[in-house]
């Protein structure tokens, strides 16, 4: 590698692209300018100019391309938004045809700039580029190069500088990245045309799902009796590389996403501690497992876990493997036949099973039934489980997918128990990245309330012993100064005990230094490890604790709080809290640990507020504990330990005069806590 005009670079002079800037938002420099446009045309529309309704409606748009992430952009058009419109003659208003053209349109000008490669050269630099000069680099003719960018930089694929002329930003960089880019050419190979012949699929077949993969809209599109997988392998004339674009679409798809090997996700060491350790043992057959990603990603995670690690999947897949970890091994196999290595600790599925209908799903995982050992095997499936109400737009869009190219599904719980049950397994849990108590779904009920020092002035709030902001680094310091000026404007001299949780979103490394800054203001520094470690580019789990202690350490020598004499709080789910300032540190676990048994953990419902409870239930404690921070963090477990036994808030209830949480005492919880940690009480 070399370094040229302090841009890494490949040797060739061309830039190397960050792969981290898919999962970022494509322009979030323009996020405040977006804002102050948007609530200007809002009010004009309240007054009743009804042209600022189109003018809102273009800034909203606007606002979506600059803080989507090129990754979530790439799904939306790959996936919820390709169908060409085939009738445009009900449309009654030019914002009904422009939202049926825009984005066919926009796929195809992506395509052809793919395959001019204009991404990739507006990626080499900083610099805007002329119309003309990408003419030139790429043979294409200049008009009609023009006509086509023009259009995309309306769309936020390019960003228009001038006449004729154009910049980068995150989704064009991101699109100048192969993995990325070939999620184009592979959904028009192998998805487009199936998804355009749904309607006359569905009519011809009296509106009946289909349930086999050679009759079905991918055959009717593609005019084709090959079944999707055997297209994908070199049936397609028109694009001879779409096997291997179709698994740089699902690698960048999975991109950033949680894993289930992660320690706050899914519980690996339950499957360690009872795993067999002789040398012939198997620890994980991956099924059908490609080309062995997913282990890869497990061995590197999981170092000094027992067992061999067996890949299994077709010839010409394992044939193709470039290479692998001298751990796992490769072997072949064909998932419709009697499962080879028996008794092994877990037979993986990852997203295997949505490719396939019911009974096709069935026969797969009856060899693995037979298989497994009674009573030690464990069956893992990685898929996506599609809720009831309120599903995201990237799971149903997959659904339809699903259903177009395979006759298949992505299936709700209840389709998952029809599926799995009849062959005589039993899920025991669904686990989700909502098992964690740093990821949650859920829903804003009411409208997010801006935060504004000003309105607390007049209000016995402005004197607050504690105020607990979650925020941006930047918002943070702004929040800092005002309040702090708003106090001492009305005599409140007193300095308050001031939180900062920083937003989630804004922990990234570009923010770090902002970040450090502002720490400086603060008394108290609370963010979750994963959201700490975002702010390094890094990724630990909650059970890596000496990796969470060094980063702490190295926000702490930056100095937190005024004089350096703030603490860090760095929540970490079911781990616990690690608490760190000049002169203490230590870990101090929750108040439901999943070593102590069955009955308590059990009552852990729901992670979503057990944040706010923490901090709020610390500020507490260092009020009445007189700033003892080991103390005040052992109340804030305390208080999140009520917020996880439900969905929504605890019930609270009066018993001899005693307030009661859930029917318990939160002080007697307390001493509980504290006994269990030997702490002075």
């Amino acid at each position: 590698m070399t370094v040229s005009n302090g841009s890494a670079t490949n040797g060739h002079g061309q830039a190397i692209i960050d792969p981290r800037v898919a999962t970022t938002p494509s322009a979030p420099e323009r996020l405040a300018h977006l804002q102050k446009e948007i609530e200007s045309h809002s009010q004009a529309y309240t007054n009743g100019n009804a042209d600022a309704r189109l003018n809102l409606l273009e800034t909203a748009r606007s606002l979506v391309q600059a803080m989507e992430t090129p990754q979530e952009t790439m799904l939306r058009y790959c996936w919820a938004q390709v169908r060409q419109n085939q009738d445009l003659s009900r449309g009654t208003e030019n914002t009904y045809l422009a939202v049926s053209t825009s984005q066919p349109t926009a796929f195809a000008g992506i395509e052809t700039c793919i395959d001019l490669g204009i991404f990739f050269i507006l990626a080499q630099t900083d610099k805007p580029r002329t119309v003309a000069e990408l003419a030139a680099t790429t043979g294409a003719e200049p008009e009609l190069l023009g006509r086509i960018m023009k259009h995309l930089a309306t769309m936020g694929v390019f960003v228009e500088t001038g006449m004729d002329e154009y910049g980068r930003n995150g989704l064009t960089t991101t699109l100048a990245i192969k993995r990325y880019n070939d999620a184009w050419p592979c959904i028009n190979g192998c998805t487009l045309p199936a998804i355009n012949a749904l309607p006359a699929w569905l009519k011809k077949n009296d509106y009946r799902s289909p349930t086999e993969g050679t009759d079905c809209p991918f055959t009717l599109g593609f005019k084709t009796n090959h079944h999707f997988f055997e297209f994908l392998n070199g049936k397609n004339p028109d694009y001879p590389e779409l096997g291997a674009q179709f698994n740089n679409l699902m690698s960048a798809y999975h991109q950033g996403r949680p894993s289930w090997m992660d320690g706050n996700f899914y519980p690996v060491e339950t499957l360690i501690e009872g795993a067999k350790t002789g040398e012939e043992d198997v620890f994980i057959v991956d099924v059908g497992g490609n080309k062995g990603h997913d282990l890869e990603e497990f061995i590197s995670k999981w170092p000094n876990t027992p067992g061999r690690l067996i890949l299994q999947d077709q010839p010409h897949v394992l044939k193709d493997i470039k290479s692998l970890n001298p751990a796992i091994k490769p072997m072949v196999h064909d998932f419709y036949r009697e499962q080879p290595i028996k008794g092994a600790r877990v037979y993986f599925l990852h997203s295997v099973l949505h490719d396939w209908n019911d009974e096709t799903c069935r026969k797969i995982l009856s060899q693995l039934v037979a298989a497994m050992t009674p009573g030690y095997s464990k069956l893992l499936i990685n898929e996506n489980v599609v809720p009831n109400t309120g599903a995201h737009w990237q799971a149903t869009s997959l659904d339809l997918i699903m259903m177009v190219d395979l006759a298949a599904k992505e299936r709700t719980e209840q389709q998952w128990h029809h599926v799995i049950e009849p062959v005589g397994l039993k899920i025991t849990k669904i686990w989700t990245p909502l098992d964690s108590a740093e990821t949650k779904n859920f829903k804003y009920t009411t409208p997010v309330l801006a935060v504004q020092e000003s309105k607390l002035r007049g209000t016995a709030l402005l004197a607050s012993k504690v105020y607990h902001y979650l925020a941006s680094p930047q918002d943070m310091k702004t929040h800092v100064l005002n309040i702090l000026a708003l106090r001492e404007k009305e005599g409140i001299l007193d300095r308050p005990l001031i939180i900062w949780e920083p937003a989630p979103l804004s922990c990234r490394p570009e923010n770090l230094e902002a970040c450090l800054e502002t720490a400086a203001l603060v008394d108290v520094f609370s963010p979750n490890h994963l959201e700490l470690a975002a702010f390094f580019g890094q990724s630990p789990v909650a059970s890596d604790r000496s990796e969470i202690e060094r980063l702490g350490e190295n926000l702490l020598a930056c100095g937190v709080g005024p004089e350096g004499k703030g603490a860090v709080v760095i929540r970490a789910g079911e781990n616990g809290c690690f608490v760190q300032s000049r002169i203490t540190s230590q870990w101090l676990p929750p108040f439901y640990r999943a070593n102590m048994g069955k009955e308590q953990p059990a009552k852990v419902v729901d992670p979503t507020g057990a944040g706010n409870a923490f901090l709020g239930g610390y500020a507490i404690g260092y009020l009445q504990r007189k700033g003892d921070i080991l103390e005040a963090a052992c109340y804030g477990s305390v208080a999140a330990s009520f917020a996880l036994e439900q969905v929504g808030m605890p019930e609270k209830s009066n018993e001899g005069g005693e307030e009661l949480w859930n029917g318990e005492s939160v002080v007697r919880r307390l001493h509980e806590h504290r006994a269990r940690q030997e702490l002075l009480q």
